[in-house]
């Protein structure tokens, strides 16, 4: 697998310790493709407000990078999944390397990949309609394969 790229890491330590809004809007860019928040600045600041009404704290973010370098090191054995599962991953992910979604979609016994070209770690955010269509084609494809 692949780690978080340099740098996302180097820019999430920049920002650390800052207010919540300040660190928000330096390292939430990142969770996009690069350019989206430019090419859609409204809606990058309506997520942003939403993402400030309840800011995550420090500790918490800190938590959950930490348990990401863990299981992007360690890897997780997902074998012994045998339903079948549809893996998303945005081909501009900035904070999960996108080999990591091939990665998981070789891994499991019966995978479905997807790869979203022009969209980064949070795809669904950035092409709701597209996400909705791929899950949704997913399902129904199952339900005619497995009724």
């Amino acid at each position: 697998s692949e780690p978080v790229p340099v740098s996302t890491t180097r820019a999430w330590q920049a920002a650390a310790g800052q207010a919540p809004d300040l660190y928000a809007r330096r390292t939430m860019p990142l969770s996009f493709r690069p350019g989206w928040p430019q090419e859609h600045p409204e809606q990058f600041e309506q997520l942003l407000g939403a993402r400030l009404t309840h800011p995550t704290p420090q500790q918490t973010w800190r938590a959950q990078f930490a348990a990401c370098e863990t299981f992007l090191a360690a890897g997780l054995d997902v074998s012994r999944i045998s339903s079948p599962t549809l893996v998303i991953h945005g081909r501009d992910d900035q904070i999960v390397p996108v080999a990591n979604g091939r990665l998981l979609a070789e891994a499991l016994p019966d995978a479905t990949y997807s790869e979203i070209r022009a969209a980064g770690h949070v795809v669904h955010l950035e092409q709701p309609a597209l996400i909705a269509e791929t899950i949704s084609s997913f399902m129904n494809d199952l339900h005619l394969t497995h009724p």
